[in-house]
């Protein structure tokens, strides 16, 4: 148990010493006027406390990305920019966290792609609150004018089935 305990200790110490870093940034399109951005940090160990870094997305725009103990190695954020053009995003560590990085990024206006207006066929209309990007339920219409029952049945109309009951 104390040898366990010596391990960890030293590993603590360890990665006091050694502070976290970021290594790397990367940026690209995603989408029209769309950027991914990705941050890594370069940590001793797990148990480096707390690294943030400010990434500076060249349009006048800065976010934060916040790492803490038992993070994963790098994070991304999604940033939408106002135009096309090529951007330099930036990220430098602050905190307890060194070193700073850039790339440049170029982004292209594009058409973004409209999902195509749900379509179903005569007698059928798109049901309610089933529309989803391009996903869509199609439900059979009521007939205009309900079906005239006879002996003594009385017409229904339910989940997309009529009759005389």
């Amino acid at each position: 148990m104390r040898a366990l305990l010596a391990v960890v200790l030293a590993l603590a110490a360890s990665a006091a010493m050694a502070e976290a870093k970021i290594e790397s940034v990367s940026a690209r399109q995603s989408a029209p006027l769309e950027a991914l951005v990705t941050v890594a940090i370069e940590r001793a160990t797990p148990l480096d406390q707390y690294c943030d870094a400010v990434v500076d997305l060249g349009d006048g725009t800065s976010k934060t990305l916040n790492y803490g103990v038992g993070d994963k190695r790098t994070k991304t954020l999604q940033h939408k920019y106002a135009k096309a053009g090529t951007y330099k995003v930036s990220v430098k560590g602050t905190g307890k966290c060194s070193g700073a990085h850039e790339t440049s990024v170029t982004i292209q206006a594009g058409a973004a792609k409209a999902a195509a207006k749900p379509s179903c066929p005569r007698g059928w209309s798109v049901a309610a609150d089933s529309v989803h990007g391009s996903s869509y339920i199609c439900q059979a219409n009521p007939p205009a004018k309900p079906i005239a029952c006879a002996g003594g049945t009385k017409y229904f109309h339910e989940n997309g089935v009529i009759g005389c009951r």
